[in-house]
C-alpha cells in the first residue's frame, strides 16, 4: 500500500462506520471476522450467501435475524433498514450505513479481512483509552 493510511479515503469511511459500535460489539466484530465470512462492501446482507456486514454483526443480527434469514425472507434493503433501526435503538443514536463501495484509496480493497480487524482493534484502543481518561 503506497498511501498513508491516515489520509485514505476508505480507511476513514470504514474507520467512521465502525465508530459507531461499542468497545464490546467491535470486539465482536473481531471475533465472528477470525471465524465466520461476513460481506464486506457490496451488500449489507447477501440472501443467497446469508451473510452480514460488519455493522450488523456488530449489533447481534446474524443471530437476531437468523431463522429468518435461513427462510430466505430476508433481503439486502430490508437488512439496511433493520441494521440503522436496531442500531439506533440498541446504540442510541442516529445509526447509518456507511457504504464504502465505489470511495477512493487502497485500503480495504485485498485485503478485507485484516483490514477490517486492524480498524476494529486501533477503535478498541481509541475507546478503551478515551473512557480511562475521562474516569
Amino acid at each position: 500500500m503506497n498511501t498513508n493510511i491516515k489520509t485514505d479515503l476508505r480507511f476513514l469511511a470504514l474507520k467512521r462506520g465502525l465508530n459507531q459500535l461499542t468497545v464490546p460489539q467491535l470486539e465482536k466484530v473481531v471475533e465472528y471476522n477470525q471465524r465466520r465470512e461476513m460481506v464486506y462492501d457490496t451488500f449489507n446482507y447477501d440472501a443467497q450467501r446469508k451473510l452480514w456486514c460488519p455493522l450488523a454483526v456488530g449489533i447481534g443480527l446474524p443471530e437476531s435475524f437468523k431463522e429468518r434469514c435461513v427462510s430466505g425472507d430476508m433481503t439486502d434493503e430490508e437488512a439496511k433498514r433493520i441494521i440503522v433501526e436496531v442500531g439506533s435503538e440498541i446504540n442510541g443514536l442516529r445509526f447509518n450505513i456507511n457504504p464504502i463501495k465505489g470511495v477512493a484509496g487502497e485500503f480495504f480493497r485485498s485485503r478485507r479481512p485484516e483490514d477490517l480487524e486492524m480498524v476494529c482493534r486501533k477503535l478498541v484502543c481509541e475507546k478503551s483509552t478515551t473512557a480511562f481518561l475521562h474516569n
